[in-house]
């Protein structure tokens, strides 16, 4: 049975099938609205500066594999679900941070293995949606441009990335317990309380 990475891998090796995909890795982004694409000038100006650069980029220039905590579990069920609903129809990525740990990183020399200091789980959706969409992916391609943040982490890097990975870990957490509460909650009062009253109203005082 294949694993979790197994099951990205093979999707992004069925997407570069794709003939408009193939060299998928190593295509530069064009610029779209406010955004522009990468500029090797601009990043390493900002970079020098310990700033965050932000870029267009193109997917896959990131690596599905590098984590920065791998001891922290990842949940296929929870990706299989984001394919459904989030990425169900076309739509777009959140700024993807990724990790520079030295002034002299080239990013474009290390397209295909870039390393993302945000959230794993929503990239490998849009992978899985995807290769499920594949039959029309060039339209789908254009609208799935991802905005880069590059951000100079020059020590501790697995310290810096923890940080980001926290702030999702707690949010989700808050998120999935007030869901189930209120789905507590409202089985409780649809289910249990009728009961109750019913029973009340039966055994009320007799004349």
């Amino acid at each position: 049975m294949q694993g979790y990475l197994g099951k990205t891998s093979s999707a992004i090796d069925n997407i570069l099938k794709v003939p408009a995909c193939k060299d998928l890795r190593s295509q530069s982004a064009l610029a779209s609205g406010s955004l522009m694409p990468f500029d090797m000038k601009k990043y390493s100006k900002a970079i020098g500066d310990k700033e965050d650069y932000q870029c267009l980029g193109v997917s896959f220039w990131v690596s599905e594999a590098w984590s920065p905590v791998p001891e922290m579990p990842l949940d296929m069920s929870r990706v299989n679900e984001l394919a459904s609903s989030r990425f169900g129809v076309p739509g777009h990525l959140d700024e993807m941070v990724i990790a520079v740990d030295s002034s002299n990183f080239d990013p474009m020399s290390n397209k295909g293995i870039l390393r993302s200091a945000s959230p794993l789980e929503p990239y490998h959706a849009q992978i899985l949606a995807m290769d499920r969409d594949k039959d029309d992916l060039f339209t789908y391609l254009l609208i799935y441009l991802p905005t880069y943040v590059f951000t100079y982490l020059p020590t501790y890097l697995h310290t810096y990335l923890l940080t980001y990975l926290l702030t999702y870990l707690l949010t989700y957490l808050l998120t999935y317990l007030c869901t189930y509460l209120l789905t507590y909650l409202l089985t409780y009062l649809l289910t249990y309380l009728p009961r109750t009253t019913t029973r009340r109203w039966r055994s009320g005082p007799r004349p």
